[in-house]
């Protein structure tokens, strides 16, 4: 009877693990999506802006393209804070539509990304109301620390930016 209770104990333990492991897996596949599949240098920048601008719209969020490549160790560093603070994630969909817009050798969007200020570094933000319009120029470096990002300056970054609440009517 002990033998059959310590593998029925090991098969329960076996099976939590796998339900943390898929709730784990949902929670980083709805960042995924969130925050888009990486910087493609396919893309069209402003197809993606125009589409992004109708989304902010609708929902009363502000637009954030996220400047970089696949070629960036700080892009990737970025991506793994958003992908494991939950605080971070919330912040960035509630607050914002998500653009990430490439910037490497073999495609530098040099048209699209002429109409904003310089940039100096990747990654880099540039914050535009729901309608496009131009609002902030944020070198990400400013969140750094160490050999990672200060998830207390991007959550104060994000929250500054974030839309004005929505005024309810009476």
């Amino acid at each position: 009877m002990a033998g059959l209770s310590g593998v029925l104990s090991s098969e329960m333990e076996t099976m939590k693990s796998i339900l943390r492991t898929r709730a784990i897996f949902s929670w980083a596949l709805a960042v995924l999506l969130l925050t888009g599949a990486g910087y493609d240098p396919k893309r069209d920048p402003a197809a993606d802006l125009k589409a992004a601008v109708r989304q902010a719209k609708g929902s009363g969020k502000r637009i954030l393209l996220e400047v970089g490549g696949e070629w960036c160790g700080w892009c990737h560093v970025l991506e793994k804070l958003i992908d494991s603070d939950r605080e971070v994630a919330a912040r960035l969909r509630d607050g914002f539509v998500v653009v990430k817009v490439n910037w490497s050798p073999e495609n530098e969007n040099a048209r699209f990304l002429g109409a904003y200020p310089p940039i100096y570094g990747y990654p880099h933000f540039f914050v535009l109301e729901s309608d496009g319009t131009y609002l902030r120029s944020q070198p990400v470096d400013a969140f750094s620390k160490g050999n990672a990002y200060d998830r207390g300056k991007l959550l104060a970054f994000l929250k500054q930016w974030s839309p004005p609440p929505k005024k309810t009517a009476r």
